[in-house]
C-alpha cells in the first residue's frame, strides 16, 4: 500500500499580498466543501471515518461552492485526483478548466483548485519511501532567521570533515563560498540581478543549466524567471522544472537533491534528460514559499559519460545563495515598504498641520490613538468676521473668496500661534479648540492668548483689506466657553472631521453672537474666566439666557489696547483705564441686579464720560431705562438678560 500523503496549502489573494490561511499534511480521502451550520470552522479539519477527513474551505455565505464540494486523494505513482461530488455546482482548477458535478481529473504530484477569485488551494503529493530524492538535513531560513548554536556547529564540523578526505578539498568549498558571498553582495534591484544569480549556479556550483524561478500562487506553477546554460550545452532544451521535485521543495519548504538518473524508466516526462537536480526554496519572512533555486546536470539519452552526483556541499552553495535572494526581495520589499511610510507620513503631516501644530501633527502619527473618541476639558473659540452678508454682496463672489481666504489665513496663524487645533471654516467662521487631542493644562489661557491676538491684528488686515474694496473697515467677534465635550470623529463613517461636541460648544457659538448686541469684540463665559490668570482684564457683562440653552450664562468681556482707542496710551495708562471701566461698570451692574435702576444709571451716565462708546455701558444704561420707564416692580425682577439672537 502506497505511503504517499496529501500536502495541502490553502492561500487567499488580497490587496496586501498572499496570505496563507491553512497547511497541513492529510493522509486518505480529504472532503472540501462549505460551513453547514454554525458548528463547522473555516479550516479546522474533522475527521468523519478513518481515512477520510473534511475540511470546510468556505463560509456558509459562498454560495457558489458546496457543501459537498470535492474529494480529493492520492494515487499510484505519485498522482492525485481530484472528483466533483456536488450534485450541481462546478469545481476550477488552477489552469483555469472547470470541472463539471460528477467528473473527476488527475495530475502527477500536484494539483490546484480555486475557490472564488480570492482562494486557491494547493495539494502536493509527498512519498515518504521515495529514496529517489534527498533533503538537506535542516529547514532552510527564511530572511530574518538565523541558525542555532548547535546547528552552526553541526556545519562547521561538515566543513571540518572535508579537511580530512571529504566530498571535496577545504580550499574547493571555501573558494565556492568567497564567489557566493561575491554573488550574494549583488544589489538585488540590479536588472540583470536573476540573470546574475542563474549564472552563478552553474558557474559555482558547477551545473549544467541553473534557473529563478517563482511560484504562481494563482495557477500553482512554476515560472522561470531567469535561467542559464553551460555555454558547452548551448544547444540544450530549456529548463523545465521537475514537478516531483519542486512538490516536495513547496510542501517541505527544504532544499531537495535528486541524484538517480540513471534509472531512467522512473523518471516523469519533465526529467527524461536529467541526469541531477538541486533546488532549494526562496522563503518569505512568513516562511512561505516564494521562489526557487533549480539547477541540473544533464545528461542527453544514449551519452556514455556519467555525470558527478550533486553532493551536500552543492546544495548547501544553492540554499545559500536562495537565502541572499529571499534575503534581497526582502530587503526590496523593506525598502518600497518604508518609502511608502515615508511617503504616507510626509501626506499625513502634510494634512494634519492645516489644522494642527507641527509638533502636535507629529505627535499624532507616532500615536494615532490620540484621534480616538472621548470626553475630556476643552476651550473652545468661534471667530466671525462681522459685516460678512453686506461684503459678500458688494464685493461679488470671487473678491468675497480671496477676502476671507486672506483673513482666515491670518486668523488660523493666531490659533497655531497658541497650539490650538483647527476645527472647522463655516462661511465666515472659524472655529478652533484647545485642550486636545494633545493635553493642555492651560488650554483656557492659550485660547484667550490667541483670541487676542486676533483682535490685536485687526488694524493689519483693515490695512491688507483694502486692496479688496471693502465698503467699511472689517471687524471681528470672538466667543470663548470651557467644559467637557465629546473629541473625535463628529463627521460621518465617509468623511472624518476631528473636532468637538456638545452643550460646551453651543455655548461658545452662541457667545460669540452676542458681541453684536454688546457691540464688543470678545467675549467668554464664567467658565473659562475662572480657569485663566489674567482675570484683571475682563469685565463682567452680565447674565444671559441663550437661545434654545435652558441654563443661563454668566459672559465677561475681555479688554484688549483698542478698546475705546485704549492702544494709543501707554501700557500704565492702559491697565489703569481698564481698571477703571471694569470697577465702575461692574458698580453699575450690581446695582441693576439689585433692582437700583435709578443708580445703576448715574454710574453709567459717568462712564460714559470717559468711554463714550462702550457696548456693554450703552446695552445695560438701555435696559436701566427701560425697568425705569415701565416701573418695574423690585420683588418681580429678573436680572438675566435675554440673549436669544444666535
Amino acid at each position: 500500500m502506497s505511503s504517499s500523503f496529501l500536502h495541502v496549502l490553502v492561500t487567499d489573494i488580497t490587496t496586501e499580498g498572499y496570505q496563507s490561511r491553512h497547511e497541513a499534511d492529510y493522509h486518505g480521502v480529504l472532503e472540501l466543501g462549505r460551513q453547514k451550520n454554525n458548528l463547522e470552522r473555516l479550516f479546522e479539519p474533522r475527521v468523519l471515518t478513518p481515512g477520510r477527513t473534511r475540511l470546510v474551505i468556505a463560509e456558509m455565505g459562498k454560495s457558489e461552492i458546496s457543501r459537498h464540494q470535492a474529494e480529493v486523494r492520492t494515487l499510484p505513482e505519485s498522482k492525485v485526483e481530484v472528483r466533483n461530488i456536488s450534485p450541481q455546482a462546478v469545481l476550477h482548477l488552477g489552469n483555469g478548466q472547470a470541472l463539471p458535478p460528477g467528473q473527476s481529473h488527475i495530475d502527477s504530484h500536484s494539483l490546484v483548485i480555486r475557490v472564488g477569485n480570492q482562494r486557491v488551494i494547493h495539494f502536493d503529493v509527498i512519498d515518504p519511501d521515495d529514496d529517489s530524492l534527498e533533503s538537506l538535513p535542516e529547514a532552510t531560513l527564511a530572511p530574518g532567521s538565523s541558525l542555532q548554536s548547535r546547528e552552526r556547529s553541526e556545519r562547521l564540523g561538515l566543513i571540518r570533515a572535508n579537511r580530512d578526505g571529504g566530498e571535496s578539498p577545504i580550499e574547493a568549498i571555501l573558494s565556492r563560498l568567497q564567489l557566493a558571498v561575491d554573488a550574494l553582495q549583488t544589489d538585488a534591484e540590479n536588472p540583470n540581478y536573476y540573470d546574475f544569480m542563474a549564472k552563478s549556479l552553474v558557474e559555482i556550483v558547477g551545473l549544467d543549466i541553473g534557473g529563478v524561478l517563482f511560484f504562481d500562487t494563482m495557477s500553482g506553477n512554476w515560472q522561470v524567471q531567469s535561467q542559464h546554460i553551460r555555454s558547452q550545452l548551448a544547444g540544450c532544451s530549456e529548463l523545465t522544472p521537475s514537478r516531483r521535485v519542486m512538490s516536495h521543495v513547496l510542501a517541505r519548504k527544504q532544499t531537495f537533491i535528486y541524484n538517480h538518473g540513471d534509472d531512467l524508466a522512473s523518471l516523469s516526462e519533465s526529467m527524461v534528460r536529467i541526469e541531477r537536480v538541486v533546488a532549494a526554496p526562496i522563503l518569505d519572512k512568513n516562511q512561505q514559499v516564494i521562489g526557487a533555486l533549480y539547477g541540473e546536470r544533464r545528461q542527453r539519452l544514449g551519452g556514455v559519460v556519467p555525470f558527478p552526483t550533486i553532493s551536500k556541499a552543492d546544495a548547501l552553495i544553492v540554499e545559500l545563495l536562495a537565502m541572499g535572494v529571499a534575503g534581497g526581495l526582502e530587503r526590496i520589499k523593506f525598502q518600497k515598504e518604508k518609502i511608502k511610510l515615508e511617503k504616507e507620513k510626509f501626506q499625513a503631516l502634510y494634512a494634519f498641520e492645516q489644522f494642527f501644530t507641527k509638533s502636535l501633527a507629529e505627535k499624532l502619527i507616532q500615536n494615532p490613538s490620540l484621534m480616538d473618541g472621548r470626553e475630556c476639558e476643552v476651550t473652545v473659540l468661534f471667530c466671525d468676521i462681522r459685516g460678512f452678508s453686506r461684503e459678500s454682496e458688494h464685493l461679488g463672489p470671487l473678491k468675497t473668496v480671496e477676502w476671507v481666504r486672506s483673513v482666515m489665513d491670518k486668523l488660523s496663524a493666531c490659533v497655531q500661534d497658541y497650539d490650538g487645533v483647527l476645527i472647522d471654516f463655516i462661511g465666515d467662521e472659524l472655529v478652533a479648540m484647545w485642550g486636545a487631542p494633545d493635553h493642555q493644562e492651560n488650554h483656557a489661557e492659550l485660547a484667550c492668548q490667541a483670541a487676542q491676538a486676533m483682535i490685536e491684528s485687526l488694524p493689519e488686515l483693515r490695512d491688507s483689506c483694502q486692496k479688496f474694496g471693502l465698503s467699511k473697515p472689517m471687524d471681528l467677534g470672538v466667543g470663548i466657553n470651557s467644559g467637557y465635550a465629546h473629541v473625535g470623529n463628529t463627521g460621518s463613517s465617509r468623511r472624518f472631521k476631528y473636532g468637538p461636541l456638545g452643550n460646551t460648544v453651543n455655548i461658545a457659538s452662541r457667545i460669540q453672537n452676542l458681541n453684536k448686541i454688546l457691540r464688543t469684540q470678545l467675549l467668554l463665559t464664567a467658565e473659562t474666566r475662572k480657569r485663566i490668570n489674567s482675570i484683571a482684564l475682563a469685565r463682567r457683562v452680565g447674565e444671559f439666557r441663550l437661545a434654545n440653552l435652558s441654563e443661563s450664562v454668566q459672559v465677561y468681556e475681555m479688554l484688549v489696547p483698542q478698546h475705546n482707542n485704549l492702544n494709543e496710551c501707554s501700557s500704565d495708562q492702559i491697565h489703569q483705564r481698564q481698571d477703571e471701566i471694569i470697577k465702575d461698570y461692574e458698580k453699575a451692574l450690581e446695582d441693576f441686579e439689585n433692582a437700583k435702576f435709578r443708580d445703576s444709571v448715574r454710574r453709567l451716565n459717568e462712564v460714559l464720560t470717559r468711554f463714550e462708546n462702550d457696548g456693554p455701558t450703552l446695552f445695560l444704561l438701555s435696559e436701566a431705562i427701560r425697568h425705569l420707564q415701565s416701573d418695574t416692580d423690585p420683588k418681580l425682577f429678573n436680572k438675566v438678560f435675554e440673549g436669544n439672537r444666535k
